[in-house]
C-alpha cells in the first residue's frame, strides 16, 4: 500500500521530496508560471517564500513570474532582472477570463506548464477555473476560514475592495475555500497529494502516479472533494468557518 504523502506533517521532509520533483518527472515543458507573492521589499526575503518556484530554475526552467505589483527593491535585484531565464510580467488578472495563457502565448510558450504557483489572496478560484492550459504539478494557495465550496465573490474584486475585506473580517471572505479550489481543478487530470497547513495545496499530474510511492487523491466530484477533505482534516484539523449566514462578500462556486 502506498504511503500517504502529507506535506503538513513534516515541512523539511516535504521540502526534500519536492526537489525531487523536477529530477523524476518527465516534464514535456520546462515552463514554470508564478502568480501573485511578489510584493516582498526583500529580494532573498521573496525566494526564500517563493522557493516552490522558483527552485525550477535549477533544472533548466523558464520562470515567468506575473503579478500587478513587483516591489521596488526586488526589482533592483541583478540576481532577479539579469536572469534571461526570469519573465516578469506585469499584469492584471480578473475572474472572466482565461488570464495565464495570452501572458504565455506572449513569450512564446505553451500553456501546458511544469509547474505552477497561484498566491493572490483573492480570485484564486476564477484564475483556477478559466485557465484553459494544464499544469503537471499545481500549488494554489487556499483559505481555511472560508466555507466550503465559497470563494471571494467577483463583484468585490476591484480597486483593492479585496484587501479592505480580508482585514474587516479576519480574512474569512478573502481567497478560496480547499472545496472551491478542488471544484475548480476536477476532472482536469490532476489528484491532490497533500494539503501544506493552512496555506497552500499541492496537485500533480495523474500520469505520473507511478513515479511515486505516495498516495493520491481523488477530486473529480463533490463527493471525493468531501472524503479527501475529511481524510486530511482528521490527521491536521483546521479551524473552519462555518455558518449558514448570507453575506456580501463570498459566494457557493458550484452555482456560478
Amino acid at each position: 500500500m502506498k504511503n500517504e504523502f502529507r506535506l503538513m506533517e513534516n515541512f523539511q521532509n516535504f521540502w526534500e521530496e519536492f526537489l525531487k520533483f523536477p529530477q523524476v518527472i518527465p516534464f514535456k515543458n520546462k515552463i514554470a508560471f508564478h502568480c501573485g507573492g511578489s510584493a516582498w521589499g526583500d529580494f532573498d526575503d521573496m525566494i526564500h517564500q517563493n522557493r516552490f518556484t522558483y527552485c525550477f530554475l535549477e533544472y533548466g526552467f523558464e520562470l515567468v513570474w506575473a503579478d500587478r505589483f513587483f516591489h521596488p527593491e526586488v526589482l533592483k535585484c541583478k540576481e532577479f532582472t539579469e536572469n534571461k531565464s526570469i519573465h516578469l510580467v506585469h499584469a492584471e488578472l480578473d475572474t472572466e477570463k482565461d488570464c495565464i495563457s495570452p501572458i504565455l502565448e506572449d513569450l512564446n510558450f505553451s500553456n501546458n506548464v511544469g509547474m505552477m504557483c497561484i498566491d493572490l489572496d483573492s480570485i484564486d478560484y476564477y484564475v483556477m477555473n478559466n485557465f484553459n492550459g494544464f499544469a503537471d504539478i499545481l500549488m494554489v494557495e487556499y483559505n481555511p476560514t472560508m466555507r466550503p465550496f465559497y470563494s471571494l465573490a467577483p463583484t468585490w474584486f476591484c480597486d483593492g475592495q479585496e484587501r479592505s475585506i480580508m482585514y474587516k473580517t479576519k480574512s474569512r471572505h478573502t481567497g478560496a475555500s480547499f472545496h472551491a479550489i478542488c471544484y475548480a481543478l476536477r476532472n482536469k487530470n490532476l489528484s491532490l497529494i497533500g494539503a501544506m497547513g493552512d496555506s497552500d495545496l499541492v496537485f500533480m499530474n495523474k500520469d505520473f502516479d507511478s513515479l511515486f510511492d505516495f498516495h493520491f487523491f481523488d477530486i473529480d466530484d463533490e463527493d471525493s472533494i468531501n472524503k479527501t477533505f475529511e481524510t486530511l482534516n482528521s490527521i491536521n484539523p483546521q479551524i473552519y468557518y462555518y455558518t449558514d449566514k448570507v453575506d456580501e462578500w463570498s459566494i457557493d462556486v458550484r452555482g456560478l
